[in-house]
């Protein structure tokens, strides 16, 4: 790969080029007011309510504590089983 002659230069222009992508991108992009209502005056739908929201993360939390308490009794399981008796390699 060829180093060009005026780093700075090239530094320069690659910078603008790709400043100038990020800017158009931005302006190309639709206006969003958050808090505004609706022209005819009705508020916005909401997508999920607060109760919503805390009655799903209720279920989460139960399905991870009974997979917890799963593990924590078949964890149990296997520490009460005796260990199988293995020929050592020197006997």
């Amino acid at each position: 790969m060829n180093v060009p002659r005026d780093q700075g230069l090239f530094f320069t222009v690659f910078f603008g080029f790709c400043l100038g992508i990020v800017l158009t991108v931005w302006m190309l992009l639709p206006v969003y007011h958050r808090g505004e209502e609706e022209p005819s005056g009705a508020p916005k739908p909401v997508l999920f309510s607060p109760e919503e929201r805390i009655r799903r993360s209720e279920q989460a939390i139960n399905r991870v504590e009974t997979v917890l308490s799963q593990l924590k009794a078949t964890q149990k399981e296997k520490l009460k089983k005796p260990l199988s008796s293995k020929p050592k390699a020197g006997s």
